[in-house]
């Protein structure tokens, strides 16, 4: 991703899609470039396993992101996509969060806004708003795709794109907001 963050939000309109779900099924797995500043690094994400966690069927998802590895556990339900813990390394243990974290709800709805409760006592604890904005054009070294493109914030000064097909996320857009300091105005 180059060019200022103007240039990066402005979306071509793309058609209608279907996605009624996050593909979950064992083996499927989402190879990403990631960019930080001039740093392009790789992402993988892979479902490994299938389990139960709390009456959801749930995937056990790995990430490798520059040789840094997570776990975490993701279940599809009543028209949504949740997180339901994650594998706490610093304690060798798995966290079951307090609610499921609805992530994103289907079908894709321009409009639609929902907000999450947080993701239990940990350092993700904040609510999250989540709105799908409707459908665009992402281009990709696979070519172009109609996505449905998501928005979530928190309290921190951090906004979320995200932008999905029927096979998953294609893309992630993290923008910080820059806040001016007291007196460092005209």
């Amino acid at each position: 991703l180059s060019g200022s963050p103007d240039s990066l939000l402005k979306d071509e309109p793309g058609a209608a899609v279907q996605i009624d779900s996050v593909p979950l099924t064992v083996g499927n797995t989402w190879k990403y470039l990631v960019q930080r500043g001039n740093n392009t690094d790789t992402e993988t994400i892979t479902v490994v396993a299938d389990t139960m966690i709390n009456g959801f069927n749930a995937a056990i998802v790995l990430t490798d992101y520059n040789g840094t590895h997570s776990r975490a556990y993701y279940a599809n339900k009543d028209k949504a996509y949740y997180m339901l813990g994650y594998w706490n390394a610093a304690n060798n243990s798995v966290v079951i969060l307090d609610s499921p974290n609805k992530l994103v709800q289907f079908p894709v709805a321009p409009n639609t806004s929902w907000t999450s409760t947080g993701m239990g006592a940990n350092d993700f604890n904040s609510p999250y708003d989540f709105q799908w904005f409707g459908f665009y054009t992402v281009t990709t070294p696979l070519g172009n795709l109609n996505c449905g493109k998501l928005m979530f914030t928190s309290s921190s000064p951090i906004v979320t794109y995200q932008y999905y097909t029927a096979k998953g996320l294609v893309k992630e857009l993290q923008l910080t907001a820059i806040m001016p300091q007291s007196g460092s105005g005209p």
